[in-house]
């Protein structure tokens, strides 16, 4: 629109900027250069405006407004920034453009088959002149986010390579795309897929989880948190252990700005978070409740200051999520699930959420005089029973209820020393 009104054409009926964009494009791929020598794009583009305005600079206005970037590049042969050039503003950016432009030829899955089958156009832009999938990762990284999204399809299902570091490279474009495209075309056919590659080798199942970490509070996300902790809840702790508390601790150690930290930080802080949806709060607190069956008491510890604060002003949703993690094989998880509601309860000013969550408390677990077991997930309930009774909560409540005996019988047989 600037520049429509500074060249003084219609820019509303005629996209100028986007047909400039696709000359540049065009020669990227056609001479399978990024750089676009400079006097090369200005006659490329000056002569689109020509037609629609008697004003010139076209090329410029598009550089004023960030579409391209004018500077001097590397040049390889001569080691010196002498190459005077223009190119899209971001790299990635430039890719997808690429790729929207070379999709634009089919129009269906068939076609596109082809395209990527033995001795096809887009197949050779991948594989070198050995036959390994060498060459413009970039670009795969944009089909895999694209090719979906236009013929509802993955990139593995039409492109297909033999050698087994082709195969690796697909993937990781695979598992990348799924932050990046429309939510709704993940399908859960995907998960198959995903298995083969993290069944055998660990590594990529840490690159998995903090890939689908970083998309736990998106409700319409197929991999979000309810995936993980509908993949987590019926595991055996043995398994369970393998497949995510282990890998949690290296993800952890790994870097400083991975995804586990940052829904931590996020959690954590005391950023205004009225603007999140409830649906992504439970979902978030799905993830730092998994989190709980880490083995490094930091990730424990950081998680429940973090599930307390994430609740705080969300006491309301506690009961139902208690509820999920009522039957956890792992009771050290109901532990900090209770423990982390006992911190957002006393952090929290509404009596009248705090009461509700206090009565289902008291109805779950000492209404028939048999709390959990776990002496401080019980002590966690009690505390959050007393506190609301204290602090002004109307409570339906037996207060003998709250101490011992219980109602549970000793056990007969005694373990043997093993």
């Amino acid at each position: 629109k600037n520049i429509g009104i500074r060249l003084n054409y219609p820019h509303s009926k005629i996209r100028l900027v986007s047909k400039a964009i696709d000359k540049i494009i065009k020669y990227q791929i056609e001479t399978e250069d990024f750089i676009v020598p400079w006097d090369k794009a200005f006659l490329l583009i000056e002569p689109l405006l020509k037609t629609y305005s008697n004003k010139t600079g076209f090329l410029e206005e598009l550089i004023k407004e960030g579409v391209f970037i004018e500077d001097y590049f590397y040049n390889h042969d001569s080691r010196k920034y002498e190459q005077h050039g223009v190119v899209c503003n971001y790299e990635r950016f430039n890719e997808h453009l690429k790729a929207i432009f070379l999709l634009n030829n089919y129009s269906n899955v068939e076609s596109l088959g082809k395209a990527f089958a033995a001795k096809g156009k887009l197949r050779s832009l991948f594989i070198d002149k050995f036959g390994y999938l060498q060459n413009n990762i970039g670009l795969l990284n944009a089909f895999s986010i694209i090719i979906p999204e236009k013929f509802d399809v993955e990139i593995y299902e039409v492109f297909r390579v033999r050698e087994q570091w082709g195969q690796q490279t697909i993937f990781d474009s695979f598992l990348q795309s799924i932050i990046w495209r429309k939510h709704s075309t993940i399908k859960s056919k995907s998960w198959e897929y995903i298995r083969k590659y993290i069944n055998y080798n660990d590594e990529q199942l840490i690159n998995f989880f903090n890939t689908i970490i970083l998309l736990a509070a998106n409700p319409t996300n197929h991999f979000n948190a309810n995936f993980i902790h509908n993949l987590l809840m019926p595991l055996p702790m043995a398994k369970r252990d393998y497949a995510w508390s282990i890998m949690i601790d290296r993800l952890w150690q790994r870097s400083e700005s991975n995804s586990i930290k940052r829904i931590i930080d996020w959690c954590w802080s005391e950023e205004d978070k009225s603007y999140t949806k409830d649906e992504s709060i439970i979902l978030l607190g799905k993830i730092l409740a998994w989190l709980f069956t880490s083995s490094n008491r930091y990730i424990r510890d950081k998680s429940t200051k973090a599930f307390s604060s994430l609740f705080t002003n969300r006491v309301h949703l506690l009961p139902d999520f208690i509820e999920e993690f009522k039957s956890v094989n792992d009771p050290y998880v109901l532990e900090r699930v209770i423990g982390g509601a006992f911190g957002a309860v006393t952090h929290s000013n509404d009596i009248v959420k705090n009461s509700s969550l206090a009565q289902y408390i008291y109805n779950e677990f000492f209404s028939k005089r048999k709390p959990p077991l776990n002496v401080l997930t019980r002590d966690y309930c009690k505390g959050i029973i007393e506190f609301v009774a204290n602090t002004g909560g109307k409570l339906n409540y037996e207060k003998k209820n709250l101490n011992p005996p219980f109602d549970y019988k000793f056990p007969v047989d005694i373990p043997g020393n093993l």
